[in-house]
């Protein structure tokens, strides 16, 4: 996981996938399912002892996958073996990308261009992109892509009002209840799941939340659920962002979560 929030008071019970669950709060207690407790996480490939960064030197990469929820991923280096760099791929991690997004996220396929660092993660010296932007240095922009090919209750444009109930960041979710007496071209339910891409925190991690008001826009998923969309505080203010503690992911981790990849804008969830 690449950042954990640490949480409350409140349990919330044994959790999912065979852990111990989420402990007391919303944080991630004694850790979710299995692999994610102690000794859980294989360790992040190691650069060998001699290589250092070139410093402010760029190279330009492929996509290869992007957990958008976990907010990491890997790129892989055009001419590989001509760049220097150990290993196959570059770990990316959200705080890197340079984007104009909300929620900042890659593309998988999408070109980028970045620097490189080496870094301590689980004891380990290991490869992270720096600096991730298009080839040319521009920001990367692909929510507003992505969102071109939504449908939503209203326009793209329509503003609602509502209470958020909860959002609890260690599960990516929570729920607004929307304010009676407004009108909607369809018909919508009293209340509406809102999910961290659709948190507009200014591109950092929504923080857990109770009882906030809020605005927001609705978007209909291709089985007719309706979601929260671009969720921001009454007239368009950031909502609260949590603290993050950046923790060591692995390409073999990553590979046994292909499932959860950013799926391109040709295919919205």
């Amino acid at each position: 996981m690449p950042w954990v929030y640490m949480g409350g008071d409140k349990g919330y019970g044994k959790g999912g996938g065979g852990g111990k669950g989420y402990g007391k709060g919303w944080g991630w207690g004694q850790g979710y399912g299995k692999g994610y407790g102690k000794g859980g996480r294989p360790k992040p490939a190691a650069v060998p002892d001699e290589f250092e960064a070139p410093e402010g030197k760029t190279y330009v990469g492929t996509v290869q996958a992007y957990y958008k929820f976990r907010g990491y991923g890997f790129v892989v280096p055009d001419d590989l073996a001509e760049s220097g760099l150990p290993g196959e791929k570059v770990f990316v991690h959200w705080k890197n990308i340079k984007s104009t997004d909300r929620f900042p996220a890659l593309n998988p396929e999408m070109k980028v261009e970045f620097t490189v660092s080496v870094v301590e993660k689980a004891g380990v010296r290991t490869l992270q992109a720096d600096s991730v932007c298009l080839p040319g240095g521009g920001a990367v922009a692909v929510q507003e892509t992505n969102d071109e090919v939504k449908t939503f209750v209203g326009e793209q444009s329509s503003r609602y009002t509502g209470t958020l109930k909860f959002f609890n960041p260690a599960r990516g979710f929570g729920y607004v209840k929307l304010d009676p007496d407004q009108k909607f071209d369809r018909e919508v339910p009293e209340e509406i799941r809102v999910e961290s891409s659709e948190m507009n925190c200014g591109g950092a991690n929504p923080a857990q939340a109770e009882d906030v008001k809020v605005e927001l826009g609705i978007w209909v998923t291709r089985g007719g659920t309706l979601k929260g969309y671009n969720v921001t505080l009454p007239g368009g203010g950031l909502l609260e962002a949590i603290e993050v503690v950046e923790a060591a992911e692995t390409a073999e981790t990553a590979e046994a979560e292909t499932a959860e990849a950013v799926e391109t804008p040709s295919s919205p969830s």
